[in-house]
């Protein structure tokens, strides 16, 4: 059967499993006959290996996962973000969400040209403030700059009132001292 009749199938049949006493006989699928001892443990075998499973998505990386505590682990392990907000035509509020160590943030100017400095990492600060006028967002989340090396990656996630309406990719450059 295709897996467009196997749901079909568990949809009229979900009611017999919802439906089974609660007593000690292991919960049994009907699908691949893989048996578990609480029912939790079945509809969660039923959705991940027959369909229907709910993955939560990293909004920094795009990794998913088919919990929502593995997503926040993740965020709270593997993600330092910086979070740029414009208050007005030119002011600008930096700040690292969670972070996991004390970083040194700083704004300078080489040459004519605003950088943002965390630690060792520098980059043109326009790199990041031209999406406030391109896109028209409110906030910009800076994803992989932190402890991130010169030629590097960064994931670009703009927002306005919180909802995600851009991505876009940036490549590290080099700050000369």
């Amino acid at each position: 059967p295709n897996s467009k009749q196997l749901l079909t199938h568990r949809k009229t049949c979900v009611h017999k499993l919802v439906a089974a006493p609660k007593d000690k006989e292991p919960k049994v699928c009907f699908l691949c006959s893989c048996s578990y001892v609480c029912q939790s443990s079945l509809n969660r075998h039923m959705n991940k290996v027959h369909g229907n499973t709910q993955q939560f998505l990293c909004k920094y990386c795009c990794k998913k996962f088919d919990r929502k505590y593995q997503l926040k682990n993740h965020i709270n392990t593997d993600h330092d973000v910086l979070v740029i907000q414009q208050e007005g035509d030119c002011k600008f509020t930096l700040q690292v969400q969670n972070p996991k160590k004390d970083y040194s943030v700083s704004m300078l100017k080489i040459e004519k040209t605003d950088m943002i400095k965390i630690d060792d990492i520098s980059t043109s600060f326009s790199n990041f403030t031209k999406y406030f006028d391109i896109i028209k967002c409110d906030t910009i989340e800076v994803n992989n700059f932190i402890g991130a090396d010169t030629g590097s990656e960064c994931l670009v996630i703009c927002k306005e009132s919180g909802n995600v309406i851009a991505r876009d990719k940036v490549i590290i450059s080099a700050l000369n001292n």
